[in-house]
């Protein structure tokens, strides 16, 4: 992936694309969103990349574009139309089913509030923290957004091998950055750009300690369902996504593996 410098991509960028291979990256809902998409803008900002953040419908790409992100890994076409090299960012499905749930309770994103027949007029957020305990939340939440995820990571990584699959919990606890360096690299940045990506990539990390915990940012410690589950929970996950976990790389549901938070 050559870099132009900032000089040139700015006298080029509004005439011509720019001839260089495109590097696209997608996240899914809580697998590392804000995390990967704020490297991603600021390394480009810094390197002289520009930057495109996908949108799932899109039937344009801005010309010249070169670094992307799809925020739920919908890649449209017109994204995959040049050669590309692609990751995507998967977390373990449990672990989504409890961030989502605890999100979703606090967060202030538009569609949460929209009511919906399906529930008597109640919108998702009064349904999912109107429910007793993190059980039912749990419950609620794999078989509705939780679910939606679950299947989209499932569906990307089996259609789509070429895209280099990075664990979320990689990223998050891996103080020694090989998990960023072993991504950056095989997206096609050359090495003299790593030591910015891999600075920029430290500082928002939660390892780092510069990352405050938000409404986004609850933990990045992995296994969490092994602490949070229930039997029922596991029981019911594994109704719903058979073979889920192993499909994507992460150890077996099982009774044995819970012990209290």
């Amino acid at each position: 992936m050559p870099r132009p410098g900032c000089a040139a991509l700015t006298a080029r960028k509004f005439r011509e694309p720019v001839a260089v291979d495109k590097v696209i990256v997608g996240t899914f809902h809580k697998t590392g969103t804000l995390l990967i998409r704020e490297i991603l803008r600021t390394a480009c900002a810094r390197l002289g990349y520009a930057y495109w953040q996908i949108q799932k419908d899109a039937v344009a790409a801005p010309a010249g574009w070169q670094v992307g992100h799809q925020n739920i890994s919908v890649f449209p076409q017109v994204a995959l139309e040049d050669p590309y090299r692609g990751a995507v960012v998967i977390r373990d499905p449990r672990d989504v089913v409890i961030s989502g749930a605890h999100y979703h309770c606090r967060a202030t994103e538009a569609w949460l509030f929209r009511p919906e027949e399906r529930w008597d007029g109640r919108c998702y957020q009064e349904v999912i923290a109107g429910l007793p305990t993190d059980e039912e939340r749990f419950l609620f939440e794999m078989a509705n957004i939780g679910k939606f995820t679950i299947d989209c990571m499932l569906d990307v990584v089996r259609r789509r091998p070429e895209f280099l699959v990075v664990r979320f919990e990689e990223l998050t606890t891996d103080p020694g950055m090989q998990a960023f360096r072993g991504m950056f690299a095989h997206l096609g940045f050359p090495e003299q750009d790593l030591p910015t990506l891999l600075r920029i990539a430290e500082r928002r990390s939660l390892f780092s300690g510069k990352v405050k915990p938000s409404v986004h940012v609850r933990s990045g410690q992995p296994a969490q369902w092994t602490r949070e589950f229930t039997p029922r929970v596991i029981e019911e996950f594994e109704r719903l996504f058979p073979g889920a976990a192993e499909a994507l790389g992460y150890e077996p549901s099982s009774l044995a593996a819970l012990h209290p938070a």
